[in-house]
């Protein structure tokens, strides 16, 4: 089971450094004097400076064969030796020194033996004394700064070296020697730029290089990192430490595989570099290779028995692994050498919780608890835990308090959401996984609960918010795609929104993927219904419905025959059980069956008492009926009795289907309990066709008088206008212009105007027609295309061309025509918008 629980922090681990090189370092360089073969082979009195007096070159000369012979000692590793000379060398240079107070030369070496033998503090006077008499000289400030950086003044030291490597270009090596320093304070921001002006200088300086790349390691830019290894590396191709650097930034990188090559090769070549084990073992981690690192972190604990870091990771790698017992056991060992940290005694309460052992996961859980009482990690774990015994208010509550810790931290939020969700607190659970897909949509396990967890919000809206539980389907479906049940979840939403043939599609796929999930099934059976293929919607839910009988799966059933055109089937099969019928979807689906019934009966007057029971049933369960069928219901009893000649009844159902009708409106505009396109005053003409039955053709009169502008007039015009259309279409102009006349006649109607003048054009009384067009733009909208035609008929192409633009805006049915028509005059006339 995945917990979803996990830390962002890990102990220190050695990928977080780069590895110590092999090369000499500066101050050793500059301990043995071997800077002054670069700076001052030659005594000063060489340099036609000054002329020292007789016993203090003599001194002088005697301290440097003094210095020569300790750099021999130390190159025979007799360090005692060298000190010894060196010891001598310095006493020579001091006598040196006070037999010619200004003999610089020897201030000079006295500043490069104090600081090789440590006495730096000694050294910082007699160089003040030498800057006295030499304010600027560069040997004098370099081993000035070096002293006062030993000595620990470093903030005076670094201002005596920058002057002089802003000063100097003598002293290349200043820069090395700041950026020495810096990087020892921890400064490297201020290290790479000195490093980088050596490197400028000095290029093939191999070893400041490698320092360059530790800085640029050390400031997180693993990319300039790794360029300065790979020089290194060219440089000395054998050295083991550059290769585990190189290793090391590919995995800062992000580039895994890289890392596992290059610490590989550095492990033929040193089989027990421990670093280079820990860190392979660590690039094979992060590429989910667990059986490899584990062999890797077992050997690094054999060569660091004593090591946190070896049995933490081998205890993490074991437990990816699935092998429990060895996992518990490195992680208590890790607890054994740091049980300061919490994170071992939390994982091993991980590994008990995803095993379902809720004791032994609190037990080790709590312990870790007592370590860190706030960390939200271990607590968002016992939340978990909570969550798997049914406690779900003590899990919301932790895992609240957990969240709230680390507010953009994604696993945090996405088990708050889970647990939200769990209790049907959706408001919760849809706030904790937008927070949580905010911050991360790259960890699985998260990816995985945000889809859970959207699929049950969008199921809550389904019905209520069709649109915004697609949305959240659609959310879910970039996090988990092609997820069979999310597919089926979007069908639903899709049917839902009338998007028929995506639902279908996606119902197809997911069935297709599990075809054994009768849920799946039902959702195909759904589409397929929408879509109209009610047969094989049919065929699917018939044997679901054997297997399991059930009021819902009879309910849809009886949908799916009854789309069929099989209503005796689904009356059968509705009628079944008695305590189905009190079932709402139950109730509807059997009434609409019958109401199906009747409406293939009614028409040809067959079956009229088989009509009379099928209107009885619905009527008589009406309560329990959406108010829009009972009103069609109604209806259709009236036109049956009034068929019959029964008056009185007829008019009582009429009465109660035009109240119905009404409520239904009222609730929706849209809804009208009879069929699509029926003038609004049909139930008025049926009462008025009851009244005639019953010979009372005054209150037909009156009844038709009651409808506001006339009834009769404007039905009239409608039909006159519809015949019009009709004789226009078919050619007939003079039964069409006879019939819009007449519906003319009735009152004045701006639709029927303009079609007289569409005629009228037809038979050549065009410039009349035009000028009534030009009256009419405003209220019909075809009246513009009209006038553009008219317009083209006079050569007045702009003036066309701006009444087809014009009527492009509208929309209307013709406006792709005006567009083309309108492109084309723009291309030939090379009309300008806003002419």
């Amino acid at each position: 089971m995945c917990t979803g629980e996990g830390m962002s922090w890990q102990p220190d681990t050695h990928w977080t450094t780069v590895e110590p090189m092999r090369w000499l370092p500066l101050k050793s360089l500059l301990s043995m004097g071997c800077l002054l073969a670069l700076c001052w082979a030659l005594p000063a009195a060489a340099q036609g400076r000054y002329t020292p007096q007789g016993a203090a070159q003599r001194a002088f000369v005697n301290g440097v064969s003094l210095r020569d012979a300790g750099d021999a000692r130390r190159a025979d590793k007799d360090e005692k030796g060298a000190r010894s000379k060196y010891t001598e060398a310095i006493e020579a240079f001091v006598a040196a020194q006070k037999a010619d107070p200004a003999y610089i030369d020897a201030y000079v070496q006295l500043g490069l033996l104090y600081f090789t033998v440590g006495q730096h503090k000694t050294a910082i006077p007699v160089l003040e004394e030498g800057l006295s008499r030499e304010a600027r000289n560069v040997d004098l400030r370099f081993w000035y700064g070096q002293n006062l950086l030993a000595a620990g003044d470093a903030k005076k030291g670094v201002e005596v070296l920058d002057a002089l490597a802003s000063s100097s270009k003598r002293y290349p090596e200043v820069h090395l020697v700041l950026g020495e320093h810096h990087y020892a304070k921890g400064n490297y921001a201020a290290a790479a730029p000195a490093f980088e002006r050596y490197l400028r200088i000095k290029p093939g300086a191999t070893a400041a290089r490698a320092q360059l790349g530790n800085t640029w390691f050390k400031l997180s830019l693993f990319d300039k990192a790794l360029g300065a290894f790979k020089m290194v590396r060219a440089a000395w191709p054998d050295n083991v430490s550059v290769q585990v650097n190189i290793g090391n930034s590919y995995f800062r990188l992000g580039q895994y595989a890289k890392a596992v090559a290059e610490l590989e090769a550095a492990l033929k070549a040193e089989p027990n570099r421990a670093s280079a084990l820990f860190n392979l073992a660590q690039s094979e981690f992060k590429l989910k290779d667990y059986a490899a690192a584990r062999i890797h972190y077992t050997r690094f604990v054999e060569l660091q028995p004593k090591s946190f870091n070896g049995q933490y990771f081998l205890g993490s790698t074991l437990m990816e692994l699935g092998d429990d017992a060895a996992a518990i056991d490195a992680l208590s060992k890790a607890h054994t050498r740091r049980p300061d940290l919490v994170h071992p005694m939390y994982k091993i309460g991980l590994i008990h919780l995803r095993s379902a052992r809720a004791d032994a996961a609190i037990a080790a859980l709590e312990s870790a608890q007592k370590i860190a009482p706030k960390d939200p990690w271990v607590i968002s774990a016992l939340g978990t835990v909570a969550r798997q015994r049914g406690d779900l208010r003590k899990a919301l509550a932790l895992h609240s308090e957990a969240a709230s810790a680390l507010p953009k931290n994604a696993r945090l939020q996405a088990n708050l959401a889970l647990t939200a969700a769990a209790q049907g607190s959706l408001s919760v659970a849809e706030s904790a996984i937008d927070t949580a897909l905010a911050s991360s949509t790259i960890d699985s396990w998260v990816r995985a609960a945000g889809a859970r967890v959207l699929a049950q919000i969008a199921q809550s809206r389904l019905d209520a918010a069709p649109k915004d539980a697609l949305l959240r389907i659609e959310q879910a479906l970039t996090l988990q795609p092609d997820d069979p049940r999310l597919l089926a979840a979007r069908a639903l939403a899709r049917l839902q929104t009338g998007a028929n043939g995506p639902a279908l599609d996606d119902a197809n796929k997911a069935a297709k993927a599990l075809p054994a999930e009768r849920g799946i099934q039902v959702t195909l059976a759904r589409a397929l219904l929408a879509t109209g293929d009610a047969a094989k919607a049919v065929e699917i839910l018939e044997p679901i419905h054997v297997a399991e009988p059930t009021a819902r799966s009879a309910a849809l059933l009886g949908a799916a025959l009854t789309a069929a055109s099989r209503f005796d089937d689904a009356i059968a099969l509705l009628d079944t059980k008695k305590d189905w019928r009190s079932v709402p979807s139950v109730a509807i689906n059997r009434a609409l069956a019958r109401f199906a019934r009747v409406l293939r009966d009614l028409p040809s007057g067959a079956a009229q008492r088989r009509v009379a029971k099928d209107l009885r049933v619905i009527l008589a369960a009406s309560d329990s009926l959406p108010k829009l069928l009972v009103a069609r219901a109604r209806y259709a009893a009236a036109i049956n009795a009034l068929r019959r000649g029964e008056a009185r009844e007829g008019r009582g159902q009429l009465a109660q289907a035009n109240s119905l009708g009404r409520a239904a409106r009222a609730a929706n505009p849209a809804d009208w309990h009879l069929r699509k396109g029926t003038p609004g005053a049909h139930i008025d003409y049926l009462l008025a066709y009851a009244d005639a039955i019953q010979g009372r053709f005054d209150a037909v009169k009156e009844r038709l008088a009651k409808r506001k502008g006339g009834l009769e007039k404007r039905l009239q015009r409608y039909v006159f206008g519809r015949v019009g259309a009709a004789h226009f279409k078919a050619g007939k102009l003079r039964l069409a212009k006879a019939a819009f006349d007449a519906a003319a006649k009735l009152s004045a109607d701006p639709t029927i105007e303009h079609n007289q003048q569409v005629v009228a054009w037809q038979q050549k009384r065009r410039k009349v027609a035009a000028n009534v067009w030009r009256k009419l733009q405003g209220k019909v909208p075809e009246a513009l295309f009209n006038l553009g035609v008219a317009y083209e008929a006079t050569g007045e192409q702009r003036k066309a061309w701006q009444a087809f633009v014009r009527y492009t805006e509208t929309g209307r049915a013709h406006a792709a025509r005006a567009r083309e028509i309108a492109d084309i005059k723009q291309r030939i006339y090379r009309f300008e918008a806003g002419e």
